[in-house]
This record gives C-alpha cells, sequence and structure tokens, in this order.
C-alpha cells in the first residue's frame, strides 16, 4: 500500500468489483450512469475489452480509469469510464490512475487521448483541463475532450 493508502494495478478487478465501483459512483456521473447503461452489462463489457488502471485500498477497489485503445487507429486512446468511489474522493486517486493510463499510452506510442464529458459535470471538465485535456467539440450535452500525447 502506498502513502495515499492505495496501490494502483492493471486489470486486476474482477466483474463483481467493477460493479461494486460503478454502483457506488453511480449518482457522480451526469446524467446517472444507470440510466444510461445496464450496469452489470457495463462491468462486463469493461472487463472483458477495456484497459483498467484501478486504485485498491486492501481488497476493495476504490477507483478505476477504463480506455480502449482504438482499433484500426493504433495511436488514439478513448476514456470510457472514470470512477472514484464517494470515500476516495479528492485523495488524488483519479489524478494517480490517469497519470499512469498517461505514461502507459505514451510508452504504446499512442498519439492523442479522448473523452466524453456532459457538460454540466463542470467538477470534472474542471479536472480533466487540470491534467491537460482540452475542449475539442461539443455535440448536443456532451463535450469531446483531448490531450495530445509527446514523449
Amino acid at each position: 500500500m502506498s502513502a495515499e493508502g492505495f496501490e494502483l494495478a492493471i486489470d486486476r478487478a474482477s466483474e463483481k468489483d467493477t460493479l461494486l465501483l460503478l454502483q457506488q459512483c453511480d449518482d457522480q456521473f451526469f446524467p446517472n450512469l444507470s440510466s444510461r447503461v445496464v450496469l452489470s452489462e457495463y462491468a462486463a463489457k469493461l472487463n472483458a475489452r477495456a484497459t483498467r488502471f484501478e486504485a485498491w485500498a486492501g481488497q476493495t477497489l476504490v477507483g478505476m480509469v477504463a480506455v480502449y485503445f482504438v482499433e484500426g487507429n493504433a495511436t488514439q486512446v478513448f476514456i470510457t469510464n472514470v470512477s472514484v468511489a464517494p470515500d476516495w474522493q479528492r485523495k488524488h486517486v483519479a489524478t494517480k490512475l490517469l497519470l499512469a493510463c498517461i505514461e502507459l499510452s505514451k510508452f504504446k506510442r499512442m498519439t492523442e487521448m479522448t473523452l466524453e464529458v456532459d457538460s454540466s459535470n463542470s467538477r470534472a471538465i474542471a479536472f480533466y483541463e487540470r491534467m491537460g485535456f482540452q475542449m475539442e467539440s461539443r455535440k448536443g450535452r456532451e463535450v469531446l475532450m483531448k490531450i495530445l500525447l509527446s514523449s
């Protein structure tokens, strides 16, 4: 365990661990994640197809950044989910996870990373901007944000 009280891992969580975290974080999404996806199916999809950067406090999954290395374009990474358990917010969990994701993406020679966030989620937008993401475009309520990755 690190000084922050959590340790990082990649793709260690079971589907059940992923589902429990998504359920804890459901109301942090705008609108709620469960209003857009069936959480159990989304957890299964993330475990089957995404690369998951995970934060663990002992045996408990407390944070996750899930990404897809976009097929057909070996230089693009899409962040599909950022979730941090309520008791672990404001403890740099998302920052450490995103930095680990960026580091591996650079190692894999990816050139850009994108994500979508609801325009009303000002807290998330401010976080992504602090991490170096910039607003790329807007479609309805969704804002596309991007960061260029350079070595």
